[in-house]
């Protein structure tokens, strides 16, 4: 410990400060353990210090080497895909719960299952016979589970009915001629839509032509009239 915190308790012994306040940077310093949350403590052993995403060394079950929140069943517990590089690595079950890292989704775990784009690959979409999700937000109650699908631009998704962007339904989009062109931009026979990457918050972008736009690099597009440049739409 160093000597200036030897100075303060001396103080506050013989003043009778309150050193409560202090306490825990007293901790820190080393007087005493100072507790980590669970969600926070790391499951340490040879074999997983190193393992991205789920790991089971038989008596924990961690994520990235964090001891996940609630008790898993380790005789059940099953990882849905892990160490994906598009990002699958993130769900898992055992009979009792669907975890997403190490959260628990109010999902039915006999039915959960991870939504593939068209060509195959990974999406942030899942579901089970009930309920859909977009990582750990659950789509609104009128989503369509049996007949909801994912786009190869992964952020966007449709049902019988509508069209999404992440977990929010964009509701002025067609159905029938909906196109994403890329992360930023879609469209269909009608509007041009621009997306925000950090919240999925999707907006028409007035004025713009359908027939004619085209995306010419990441957020850089252009109609017969202008060109655009990403979020927020101008």
């Amino acid at each position: 410990m160093k000597k200036e915190w030897g100075y303060f308790l001396l103080f506050a012994v013989l003043t009778g400060a309150v050193i409560y306040f202090y306490l825990p940077t007293l901790l820190l310093t080393g007087i005493g353990d100072f507790p980590i949350p669970k969600s926070e403590k790391r499951c340490f052993s040879d074999r997983n210090k190193s393992v991205r995403g789920y790991y089971n060394d038989g008596e924990n079950i961690s994520f990235d080497g964090y001891c996940l929140d609630a008790d898993a069943d380790l005789p059940t517990f099953v990882v849905i895909s892990n160490n994906d590089p598009a990002g699958c690595r993130y769900y898992a079950k055992d009979k009792n719960h669907v975890f997403y890292y190490n959260e628990i989704l109010d999902a039915d775990p006999d039915s959960f299952t991870q939504i593939k784009t068209p060509s195959g690959e990974c999406s942030p979409f899942s579901k089970d016979s009930g309920v859909v999700f977009y990582l750990n937000d659950q789509l609104p109650n009128f989503v369509d589970p049996q007949t909801f699908s994912v786009f190869d631009i992964e952020v966007f998704a449709k049902d019988r009915a509508h069209i999404y962007s992440g977990s929010v339904a964009i509701n002025e989009a067609d159905l029938a001629t909906f196109e994403p062109l890329n992360y930023r931009y879609s469209k269909d026979k009608n509007n041009v839509y621009v997306t925000s990457r950090q919240t999925l918050e999707t907006e028409v972008l007035v004025g713009a032509d359908p027939i004619s736009f085209q995306v010419i690099f990441e957020d850089e597009a252009q109609d017969k009239n202008r060109k655009y440049f990403g979020w927020p739409p101008e």
